[in-house]
């Protein structure tokens, strides 16, 4: 639902999915090196980015949140994600060095235990998954760090969405991301999985080596393929 890889280099982030939810308002750094081409900073006194109220934000099908994350210090609370409506909401924050997830539907409220610590040391992938009327999960490069079963759904979540602080700049995060991702669905544990194995600055999704020729392997070698499509003519090819 919303694809921010956060690669300007000045003005407000921009929205690359199909909804075209753009950021209205942004206070830190852009074009810093991140882990994808440019990334963001926060700061730590107040510095946020504003994603206003759209339709296309609709949780009530689920919820993933996923960023690239990059910690010089520990955190008081410093909010990642926040998206309220009156009680009822979805906060995810790191307290410390743990990442902390906090789900309310204005009466009950779901906080699973924080996550095993974050390191300071580089650039992080975490994701926060959600089901309605099942399970809250966190994970911290592509490993599941903490569960929660949850009781409620999603439906009545709505509002302006926050990234790297709170309303009014409160509990602000201090700290660099990159490629922060919104879904309307609760991605299983293979996705998040190939997301920190694809998108990382050492990618294992696909990888390969210099051709190998050899004359007592089976097949044609390279060599002779390339001087048979060298010479032969238009009607050969045709027959091949």
């Amino acid at each position: 639902q919303g694809v921010y890889h956060l690669s300007e280099f000045e003005g407000t982030p921009q929205d690359s999915g199909a909804y075209a939810a753009h950021s209205s308002e942004y206070t830190g750094g852009l074009g810093l090196a991140g882990v994808i081409g440019n990334g963001a900073t926060f700061s730590g006194a107040g510095n946020m980015m504003t994603i206003p109220d759209n339709p296309a934000f609709n949780f009530s099908t689920g919820f993933t949140f996923s960023a690239w994350i990059k910690m010089f210090q520990p955190q008081s609370e410093g909010v990642l994600f926040s998206r309220m409506s009156g009680d009822a909401g979805i906060q995810i924050s790191v307290a410390g060095t743990k990442l902390s997830v906090r789900v309310s539907d204005g009466t009950n409220v779901y906080q699973p235990e924080e996550s095993t610590d974050l390191p300071q040391d580089g650039w992080h992938f975490l994701a926060v998954t959600i089901a309605p009327v099942g399970r809250i999960t966190l994970y911290l490069d592509g490993i599941e760090t903490g569960w929660m079963d949850m009781k409620t759904d999603l439906a009545g979540i709505k509002g302006d969405i926050l990234i790297g602080a709170g309303k009014s700049g409160s509990n602000a995060f201090a700290g660099d991301l990159d490629e922060v991702r919104i879904s309307g669905t609760a991605r299983s544990q293979g996705w998040i999985r190939a997301a920190h194995a694809s998108q990382g600055v050492e990618s294992k999704l696909l990888t390969h080596s210099l051709e190998e020729i050899s004359e007592a392997g089976s097949g044609l070698p390279v060599f002779y393929l390339a001087t048979i499509f060298k010479n032969i003519t238009l009607d050969g090819l045709v027959v091949i």
